[in-house]
C-alpha cells in the first residue's frame, strides 16, 4: 500500500476502514457514478481513484462503462445460483400476487427468451474456471434443466 493510499485510512469502531471501502459505500449510494464526481465527492485524485477501478474493475467487484469519452463506475451486484435466482423470481412475483402457476409460466418464458444470452455467459465462465472444454456441453444440459424444471432441484424451506 503506498503512502498516499494509507493517508485516506480511517478508525471506525473496532475496524479499519480504507478509502477503497469509502468508494464502495458511495457506489452504493447511487447507480453509478463518474470517476471525476466519484474522485470529487471522495475528495481524492482522480488518478487514485482510477487505480482503485483498475484492482475493482480486475477482480469483477465493480464495472465501467463510457458515455461518450467519460467514463462510469458501477457496483457490480452479485448474482445468486440458479436456485437463488428462481426463489428470488418466484417471491418477487409472489409479492406481486401472482398466482403460483403463472409465476411457473413466467419463469418458463423468461428463460426461454433469454437462453442464448444466458448460455453464452454460462459458457464464458466455465472456460475462464478453466473446465475442459469438451464437457462444457454436457455441464450446460444439466445447468438449463435446473433452470428449467428448478422445482426438482430447489430446496424448499420448512
Amino acid at each position: 500500500m503506498c503512502s498516499t493510499e494509507f493517508l485516506f485510512m480511517a478508525q471506525t469502531n473496532s475496524f479499519v476502514k480504507t478509502g477503497v471501502d469509502n468508494l464502495i459505500d458511495l457506489l452504493k449510494s447511487v447507480e453509478r457514478i463518474s470517476v471525476d464526481d466519484a474522485a470529487k465527492k471522495l475528495k481524492i485524485s482522480t488518478s487514485l481513484v482510477q487505480r482503485w477501478i483498475d484492482l475493482l474493475v480486475e477482480e469483477h467487484i465493480i464495472g465501467i462503462e463510457y458515455k461518450f469519452i467519460t467514463p462510469y463506475i458501477f457496483l457490480i451486484k452479485k448474482k445468486g445460483n440458479d436456485q437463488d435466482l428462481y426463489q428470488n423470481f418466484h417471491a418477487k412475483a409472489s409479492a406481486k400476487g401472482i398466482d403460483p402457476q403463472r409465476i411457473d409460466i413466467l419463469w418458463k418464458q423468461y428463460l426461454l427468451n433469454h437462453t442464448e444470452i444466458i448460455q453464452k455467459d454460462f459458457y464464458a465462465k466455465a472456460l475462464r474456471r478453466g473446465y475442459d472444454p469438451d464437457k462444457i456441453d454436457s455441464l450446460w444440459a444439466v445447468y438449463h434443466k435446473k433452470l428449467l424444471f428448478p422445482d426438482k432441484y430447489v430446496e424448499r424451506k420448512k
